[in-house]
């Protein structure tokens, strides 16, 4: 065993995605577990969700892993001995610091080698690409795939829309708008599946579409909100499984209308390995995974 390394993201699920592939490359290199935690979806157990088992490296879901570990010193230094330590600003580099103790960045150094006793964290945020690695790597649980088969049950053929409607800089809604309606026009006779993180812009949608269908999972939100997993992620245990049914509702569609950002654009590259998402979502045992290498 080669120590721990403490990944605490606090991002949305695409970032975190990215994130996890992007350190479980050093956590192979050095022999170390991930405890893997998503500082953003606090309120969702993982485990019921996703199955590592397969993973390159060990993955532990979860802070409270945290406790049964044993740690001589913590990098970096601005935990002191402490791995619950929260950060509280951000900074250019997309880490988080603590200003309290000097504004030290976040994560451990990673082109260095540390003894197995020492705990390494890494807290923040960031995306260096990678995220569609992940599903190559895990299964499903039988649980969650129960849950999107009563949702793709709904569809025969049908096409899908993403929209990242609320926490993107410089949003403009009537460009989003005049998007789906030019979409709507070419699938008029199709059933639409609508994955938006906005309630309002899908009631309206919704109301000037007919053919426009609401997740399963959906509800209609009256208060405002920045995003779906900052605003609900500690608190609505089902945020996670939503999201990914999402996913591979948008990814089994017959045509798709990518929207901007990460989230988006990881359905895009699923789209394109549609053998990967039959096996994701097969209720039959899929047997070994063609994993991806570092």
């Amino acid at each position: 065993m080669g120590g721990y390394l403490i990944l605490r993201i606090t991002a949305g699920l695409n970032d975190a995605l990215s994130l996890l592939w992007h350190n479980a490359g050093y956590a192979k290199a050095h022999d170390r577990t991930i405890i893997f935690c998503l500082d953003a979806y606090r309120a969702t157990d993982l485990n019921s969700i996703i199955d590592f088992s397969k993973f390159p490296v060990k993955v532990l879901c979860g802070e409270e892993h945290i406790k049964n570990i044993l740690f001589s010193k913590i990098e970096p230094s601005c935990f002191g001995m402490d791995p619950y330590k929260r950060c509280d600003s951000t900074v250019r580099e997309e880490q988080f610091n603590i200003p309290s103790i000097g504004n030290m960045i976040t994560k451990f150094n990673p082109e260095k080698k540390y003894p197995d006793n020492v705990l390494l964290i890494f807290q923040g945020i960031g995306n260096f690409g990678g995220s569609l690695n992940v599903f190559h790597n895990i299964k499903f649980q039988p649980s969650f795939l129960e849950k999107f088969h009563r949702q793709r049950s709904e569809f025969d053929k049908f096409v899908a829309i993403h929209l990242r409607a609320t926490d993107y800089p410089g949003y403009n809604e009537e460009q989003d708008i005049d998007k789906v309606d030019k979409f709507v026009e070419k699938h008029l006779d199709i059933p639409t599946y609508l994955a938006c993180d906005n309630s309002k812009l899908v009631e309206k949608l919704c109301e000037k579409h007919k053919q426009l269908v609401r997740p399963l999972a959906y509800k209609k939100i009256e208060t405002y909100y920045f995003s779906m997993h900052y605003s609900f992620g500690s608190t609505d245990p089902d945020c996670v499984a939503n999201a990914l049914i999402d996913i591979l509702m948008c990814a089994s569609a017959d045509n798709f209308l990518q929207s901007r950002g990460g989230f988006s654009g990881l359905i895009t590259q699923l789209r394109l390995n549609a053998n990967l998402v039959k096996k994701l979502t097969s209720i039959e045992e899929p047997g070994a995974l063609q994993t991806s290498d570092f």
